[in-house]
This record gives structure tokens, C-alpha cells and sequence, in this order.
């Protein structure tokens, strides 16, 4: 407990311009696409079981490569994508008739990647560029390229524009369910939480 009489300083923080972005754009995508919700959980003990066996067979390749579900979790959604062109979409207001869905050609995965207090803090989505077409590893080290370049010296808008589905995953965290807001102009988000043994 805190001591008898401690109160703390109130004051005020400035939001980095960064912040400032992504607080409107959420605002944006809450008021302006409609969000459902839906929840599944999924039996993970075959995903994990693989992961551990392939992990195991390149840790004596050498290179240091280590795959995380979330590398997984990208692959299944790219290729679940290329079967359902649907979700690799974007809605259109202009054109001539009017509104219109365009499905868009490449399947472009953005990973969430939460920053420090030190850049800032906030959430970047940094792009995994034609996802469907690569495997687990290419995945695995784009992953972790992204992530490391956000947190250490930030990412170039290219490196954060076109995906066109997000992954948020706070399972790390111990997370069991939350609930993520589109990453615009994505139709969908997919929040996941911790693997749990039950």
C-alpha cells in the first residue's frame, strides 16, 4: 500500500505526432467501419507440436532462426486469404457507380508491433509483403526485421502502408481476449490471445 497521505503529481504528456496519428485513425476506423466480433478458441497442441519439432531441426542449421506462433498465425491467415479473395479486400467509395469492393491482387500481412516509451510508445503495423508466397522462415526473419526496426529507429511509411489484413497478438502477454480495431483500409483484424494448457 502506498504510504499514509502519498498522492501522486498530476500532469500533462504531449502526444507525439506518431500518437496523435494513431489515436485519430482508430477513432476514424471505429466511427466510420463496422466492427463485429467474433471468438473461437482453436486447438493448439498440433501447431505447437510442429513448431517444436522445426525449431529443433534449425537450431542445428545454425543462424540463429527460432519460428514463433505468430509466424505461423501469419502463413495460415496468407494462405486462408489466397482461398478467400474476400478478405484480401478493401472498400472503395469513388468511381462512377458508385461504392465498390476491390480485391486487391498481393496479400499483404501487417503484424502489430508495440513500441517503447522511449520511441514514443504507441502501435505500429509493419507489412509483410506477398505473405502467401513465402515460407515460414522468410516470415520468421521479415518478422523480426520489422519488429527491431520499429522499436529501435522507427519504420519507413512503405514498410507500414498496403496491408490489407492485420494480425494483433497479446498472447505474449499472457492476454487470454481482447478485442482490436481495424487497421484501415483492412477489412478485418484478427486479435489473438495466450495458448493455454487445458
Amino acid at each position: 500500500l502506498p504510504a499514509v497521505g502519498a498522492t501522486l503529481q498530476g500532469r500533462t504528456v504531449a502526444l507525439s505526432s506518431m500518437r496523435g496519428t494513431i489515436a485519430k485513425r482508430l477513432v476514424e476506423s471505429k466511427v466510420t467501419i463496422p466492427h463485429y466480433q467474433v471468438t473461437v478458441d482453436v486447438d493448439m497442441d498440433a501447431l505447437l507440436a510442429l513448431r517444436a519439432q522445426l525449431n529443433e531441426q534449425l537450431s542445428g542449421l545454425g543462424g540463429g532462426v527460432k519460428l514463433s506462433v505468430n509466424d505461423f498465425l501469419v502463413r495460415a491467415c496468407a494462405l486462408a486469404m489466397h482461398e478467400h479473395p474476400f478478405v484480401n479486400s478493401k472498400w472503395v467509395d469513388g468511381g462512377k457507380d458508385g461504392p465498390a469492393i476491390e480485391i486487391l491482387g498481393q496479400i499483404n500481412v501487417g503484424i502489430a508491433i508495440a513500441l517503447p516509451m522511449e520511441r514514443g510508445g504507441g502501435l505500429v503495423v509493419g507489412t509483410i509483403r506477398g505473405a502467401d508466397q513465402l515460407g515460414l522462415r522468410h516470415i520468421s526473419g521479415e518478422s523480426r526485421r520489422l519488429a527491431t526496426k520499429a522499436r529501435e529507429k522507427g519504420l519507413t511509411i512503405e514498410e507500414m502502408s498496403d496491408s490489407t489484413f492485420t494480425i494483433s497478438n497479446l498472447g505474449m502477454f499472457g492476454v487470454s481476449h481482447f478485442t482490436a480495431i481495424i487497421n484501415p483500409p483492412n477489412v478485418a483484424i484478427l486479435a489473438v490471445g495466450a495458448a493455454v494448457e487445458r
